[in-house]
């Protein structure tokens, strides 16, 4: 456990490494509040056409995707209102944003184009992003329509060009052993909130607020471990350097939802406005020292990586470590700044551990 641990405190010091090599200049992110498109999506299961008594949904128009978040956000609103002004708290923010990232630098195109062509399937089922993002984007819908958010309605999903025996279209069909366990973590997740909303507090419970995100983290894990086995092929279609990148983020993605961060519409855009790479990344791109990214892009997209690769050559001891120490609701809210000032504050990252520390004797061993 002794040497566990030194590990875990080698990697920090790394990442603080990388920061201090790389010379160029921080910059302002933009403020990009909602994704592309956003007030042009679907709001209501009313917005996509009925056939035959059941709504149509293409999952592979990007807009009617997002529509599809769009409703669950709305359907949440009423239980989560305290958690920010005008459903910003909303903790399912986390989810179109990161969509609409995927979409704004281009990962859900068809890897062999450049631009987007005019028709209406603007998401490839080529592009490895698009279907991993499928199953953070219908199976969570599923959830909601299982959990009875909307009454005794069908929703079928319109199946994809290609790939389509390793996505399922309707409730039914995601009830296989395949999509069984994401689809009811999902499902547990629309009913934990529903039964106990936090709607007559003055002040948020950030013990409950833990508690909602614990449940919702859950789900995407459970989402995230169903799709990754499917597409490897896909890896294959894109530069080296993006696949690496791709498969490092899917696996950052744990060490997220082992702290339980607050994925709300604030904490998300900054996040991911500041640390994620604003394009594809190919070849010729050397991390962390590509010209057109900034310095905290560069330094989190080799960290994204790092972390990746170091909880491989541990056999995932790296991560079991980071869910030890993700003990309590309050050493969670330390981590989430521990991951922030490693990327953006490195001074505060000795004063973070130590901090760490402290919080885990206190609400955890005692």
């Amino acid at each position: 456990m002794a040497f566990s641990y030194t590990f875990l405190i080698i990697v920090l010091l790394y990442v603080v490494e990388i920061e201090q090599s790389v010379g160029f200049p921080p910059e302002g992110p933009p403020q990009l509040p909602v994704p592309p498109h956003w007030h042009n999506a679907p709001s209501s299961l009313n917005d996509y056409p009925v056939v035959n008594d059941s709504y149509v949904v293409d999952p592979w128009n990007y807009q009617q995707r997002l529509g599809l978040y769009k409703i669950l956000l709305e359907v949440t609103k009423p239980l989560l209102k305290e958690f920010g002004y005008n459903n910003t708290g909303n903790i399912l923010w986390g989810l179109p944003l990161q969509f609409g990232w995927q979409y704004r630098t281009g990962r859900l195109e068809e890897p062999s184009r450049i631009r987007f062509d005019d028709g209406q399937r603007d998401i490839s089922s080529n592009s490895w992003w698009g279907c991993m993002n499928y199953y953070l984007s219908v199976i969570p819908f599923f959830g909601a329509v299982r959990a009875n958010y909307f009454g005794n309605v069908t929703v079928v999903m319109e199946p994809p060009t290609l790939h389509s025996a390793l996505f399922c279209m309707t409730v039914e069909s995601c009830s296989n052993q395949r999509t069984w366990a994401a689809l009811s973590r999902w499902t547990d997740f629309f009913l934990k909130i529903r039964s106990n909303p936090l709607t007559n507090k003055v002040s948020m419970d950030m013990e409950k607020l833990d508690t909602y995100l614990g449940y919702m983290w859950a789900g995407h894990v459970a989402s995230s471990r169903a799709a990754e086995p499917l597409f490897p092929k896909l890896l294959k279609l894109i530069p080296e350097q993006e696949a690496n990148f791709g498969v490092g983020w899917d696996n950052i993605v744990y060490f997220i939802a082992a702290a339980r961060i607050w994925t709300s519409e604030n904490v998300t855009n900054n996040a991911q406005e500041l640390y994620l790479p604003p394009r594809m990344l190919r070849n010729g791109d050397k991390l962390p020292n590509i010209p057109d990214f900034t310095k905290t892009e560069n330094i989190a997209t080799a960290g994204i990586e790092l972390v990746d690769k170091m909880n491989k050559f541990s056999d995932g001891g790296l991560l079991s470590i980071w869910k030890d120490l993700m003990c309590s609701w309050q050493s969670r809210e330390v981590g989430f700044k521990l991951m922030n000032d490693l990327f953006g504050n490195n001074k505060e990252v000795l004063k973070d551990l130590v901090l760490l520390v402290g919080t885990i004797i206190k609400t955890c061993l005692i």
